[in-house]
């Protein structure tokens, strides 16, 4: 039936586009179709009062977005079939960035979660392998550089004031490969010397060289690795 309906809206209604770049994919016949909205689309959804002004913008890289997308969706898809509250960004904060040493950090992504009726700030990071891992130049965009921003973001509490809550906080990161997950968790070991609990690294295979865009992803149910403790799970 979701099929019969987005058939509809792309070649009737013409309210919806199909991103031209997912026919790059190995084999693009066999992945799940990617829609995405239009100016009209936009326009209607604007008009019913469903387009939220603070809602994020789609940037960077077609992959990027379409990874960020799975994720973020497969969570709050699970965190409904779990009974938790998925609280998504646009109810949560105006603007995502956060300003650290006069550098502007905008995650990929910010949520909430509600587990227990206590919430959860959650801090969300995709990497597709373009990042360097180590960088000695601090101006070069490296996780060594991004571990220690969200050190003073979460360790020191800045998103508390800049988004002005009070629950506590992780950061997640979902990489492509086992080599760049054990890449990502030895920058943090190197910055902690007893290890962190609120930085946690897992990767999906499924965005790596061969491209293939998975169906609901279990991200509440998979573990997530942490330098200095025991792999986490939510759920």
């Amino acid at each position: 039936m979701c099929q019969v309906r987005l058939k509809h809206l792309y070649q009737e209604l013409k309210l919806i586009d199909r991103p031209w770049q997912q026919e790059e994919t190995i084999d693009p016949r066999y992945n799940e179709l990617i829609h995405e909205l239009n100016e009209k689309s936009r326009a209607v959804l604007l008009s019913e009062g469903l387009l939220h002004k603070h809602a994020p913008s789609p940037n960077g890289s077609f992959k990027h977005q379409v990874m960020l997308s799975c994720i973020s969706a497969s969570f709050e898809l699970n965190a409904k079939e779990a009974g938790l509250t998925y609280i998504p960004q646009h109810e949560v904060v105006t603007n995502n960035y956060i300003e650290v040493e006069g550098d502007k950090v905008s995650p990929d992504g910010v949520f909430m979660l509600e587990i227990g009726g206590k919430k959860l700030l959650v801090f969300l990071e995709v990497d597709r392998g373009t990042e360097a891992t180590f960088s000695d130049n601090f101006n070069r965009k490296s996780w060594k550089r991004s571990i220690r921003q969200y050190r003073q973001i979460i360790g020191h509490g800045l998103y508390k004031k800049r988004y002005g809550v009070e629950c506590g906080a992780l950061l997640l990161v979902v990489t492509i490969s086992r080599a760049k997950e054990l890449g990502i968790l030895n920058v943090i070991e190197q910055e902690f010397d007893k290890g962190c609990n609120y930085m946690m690294v897992t990767h999906l295979t499924e965005f790596g060289r061969v491209f293939h865009p998975p169906k609901v992803l279990d991200m509440l149910g998979i573990e997530w690795q942490r330098s200095g403790h025991q792999p986490f799970k939510f759920s």
